[in-house]
């Protein structure tokens, strides 16, 4: 037993308390790292969909280029068939070879937009994992700290527990634990309340 100032603290009670700001310190951190991943993925979230937006208007895009070549290519047609002049002809040769031209941007732009929200699908699945993770961690150390009030509250007991007048040797604190079990937190004197 320790005294300070007037009060008698308990060895236990003094790690349990220990233990219990560690285990707060952990949790604080922890909700930290988790609202991070949560504004991350948030960011990857709207990166995807800002991406998305992108790809539907290359694919309108596209969509226009292509309905104008063929415009073209019917015109082009239509030139050749009735024998126009070399300089309409070559004016719509022009029109076409740029309308194709557009059409192959457009195709590598998709492309892009593609392999970019692949990219983010990725890193929004890992970012989803590491927050699943964190969870996990965060909630276990929950429980600890529950575990940890609540030995903390049978502490406060009056009298002596019988734990702390026992010595075992190491390794057989868990089998005492567990056969003496509550009984550990009982007092020692027998005159004192249960």
């Amino acid at each position: 037993l320790r005294k300070s100032r007037g009060v008698v603290r308990l060895p236990a009670q003094a790690t349990a308390k220990e233990t219990l700001s560690h285990a707060a310190q952990l949790v604080n951190a922890t909700e930290a790292e988790l609202s991070q991943l949560t504004e991350r993925v948030a960011a990857e979230e709207a990166r995807r969909n800002a991406l998305e937006r992108r790809r539907a208007e290359i694919g309108e895009r596209l969509a226009r280029l292509k309905a104008r070549a063929e415009e073209l290519g019917r015109q082009i047609l239509a030139a050749e068939a009735e024998a126009a002049q070399d300089s309409e002809v070559i004016a719509a040769e022009a029109r076409a070879s740029a309308a194709a031209s557009a059409v192959e941007e457009a195709r590598h732009q998709l492309e892009a937009a593609d392999k970019l929200r692949e990219q983010t699908d990725h890193a929004r699945a890992e970012a989803r994992a590491r927050l699943q993770t964190e969870e996990a961690g965060w909630n276990r150390l929950k429980a600890e700290a529950e575990g940890l009030r609540a030995l903390l509250a049978a502490g406060k007991r009056e009298g002596t527990p019988i734990l702390d007048s026992i010595s075992v040797e190491a390794g057989f604190e868990a089998a005492l634990g567990a056969a003496l079990g509550e009984d550990l937190e009982a007092p020692a004197d027998e005159t004192s309340p249960h």
